[in-house]
């Protein structure tokens, strides 16, 4: 429930002595991240820009990733570049060193990502492949419908964040609608961490664990 709750990174994970994150062995999977780093990332959210907090997102939603999983990273303005191209999830060092010297600028068009990263997402023959894309502005125009339905083509789903005041939600819901992903919808930048832990744990598979337990009866005083 705290995990895929998306309690993961927040203060009621802090203060718990239970943890949020699911003690399993996780699939392997390709995971996407599309990143805005328009001029609007460079304000303030406790002291941190919101591009840092994307950043630091990434990283942790990274590490719950199972062994043998591949990330990704795309990142856009007016443009789209990839920042990742696909690498193994683990290499923490090289996917630190690929979002270190990112710096926001410049406008919001996510259609040339979408378009990117079905030729980012051709490079892998993963089993399971995921796509996050993350917004914070509205979009310039694209034909989108095409752009998602190619990414499902290529056996992906894509999950759509919107952040932020002067996010575009209705395109973000779009986006998941078209991929089978889910919406997020939130003012709260500091609520990205656990929404993008949700998504990596999500895709990790079905978080409830079914099978017959058996209570055993101790004597008293054992524990």
């Amino acid at each position: 429930s705290f995990g895929p709750g998306g309690y993961l990174e927040t203060p009621l994970d802090a203060l718990s002595p239970l943890s949020s994150r699911v003690a399993r062995d996780a699939p392997a999977v390709a995971m996407l991240f599309i990143l805005d780093r328009s001029g609007s990332m460079q304000q303030v959210v406790d002291g941190r820009t919101r591009l840092d907090i994307a950043r630091q997102a990434t990283l942790a939603a990274n590490e719950l990733l199972g062994e043998g999983s591949q990330t990704a990273v795309i990142v856009f303005d007016e443009q789209a570049h990839v920042l990742l191209p696909f690498t193994d999830s683990s290499d923490d060092v090289v996917i630190a060193s690929a979002l270190a010297p990112l710096v926001p600028g410049g406008g919001t068009a996510i259609y040339p990502a979408l378009v990117l990263a079905a030729e980012v997402l051709a490079s892998t023959n993963a089993a399971a492949k995921h796509v996050v894309v993350m917004t914070d502005g509205l979009s310039q125009p694209g034909d989108f419908e095409s752009a998602v339905a190619r990414l499902v083509e290529l056996d992906a789903t894509v999950s759509a964040i919107a952040i932020g005041a002067g996010a575009d939600v209705e395109r973000v819901r779009s986006i998941a609608r078209i991929g089978n992903g889910t919406a997020h919808s939130t003012t709260d930048f500091s609520a990205l961490p656990s929404i993008l832990a949700q998504e990596a744990m999500l895709l990790a598979g079905d978080p409830v664990v079914r099978e017959t337990v058996l209570p055993v009866r101790t004597a008293a005083g054992e524990s």
